[in-house]
């Protein structure tokens, strides 16, 4: 495994961990990817420093020139740092210097090829089901999904929303739901569950 694998695979067992992530850039810097790293920074940085007010296009307080060259940055190198996760995805958002929410398609989702990639590549912890109707239909979702014959993981995701109760508001199942789907996917992936 080479360093930088070694390193994505550390902030991806521990997404909530910072240093890890500023380390990594560090180690970016060193290696000649400088934009990278200057956008984990700059995102780490933001993402304990919001602004108390709008974007403003004008603005120079350090929050907004922050979004703005964070969106630079994007705009220039998005779609490679992305990686696997960009095709597939039909949104994703990036938060301290990864993607950490992708929204796909349930049918997509958990018999996807590129599943364990797109997890070992970025310290995901949201996932968002773009076709799901929630509350009701996400137990319902799982009826008309067919998993792969010997997907055994897709089969266990597949039973545990079925086993989900119905919710009382959409916050409550989109919650739970993506719950599961980011622990079956960091298990498919080799990773511990996250911490509840």
């Amino acid at each position: 495994m080479s360093e930088e694998a070694a390193f994505i695979r550390a902030i991806c067992e521990q997404p909530a961990d910072d240093t890890l992530r500023l380390v990594f850039a560090d180690w970016l810097d060193e290696h000649d990817q400088s934009d990278r790293a200057e956008f984990i920074r700059l995102q780490c940085w933001h993402a304990h420093n919001w602004p108390t007010h709008a974007l403003l296009t004008g603005c120079r307080c350090r929050s907004c020139k922050t979004l703005r060259r964070v969106r630079t940055l994007l705009d220039r190198h998005g779609a490679t740092w992305a990686g696997v996760v960009h095709g597939p995805c039909v949104f994703i958002h990036w938060y301290r210097g990864f993607i950490e929410t992708i929204h796909i398609r349930a049918c997509h989702f958990a018999s996807h090829p590129r599943l364990v990639a797109m997890f070992g590549a970025h310290p995901i912890t949201v996932v968002r089901l773009a076709d799901v109707i929630y509350p009701l239909a996400v137990r319902l979702w799982c009826h008309h999904w067919v998993p792969l014959e010997d997907d055994q993981f897709s089969e266990t995701l597949r039973a545990a929303i079925l086993n989900l109760p119905l919710f009382e508001s959409e916050a409550d199942a989109v919650a739970a739901s993506s719950r599961l789907c980011v622990d079956y996917a960091r298990q498919v992936a080799g990773f511990a569950p996250l911490v509840k």
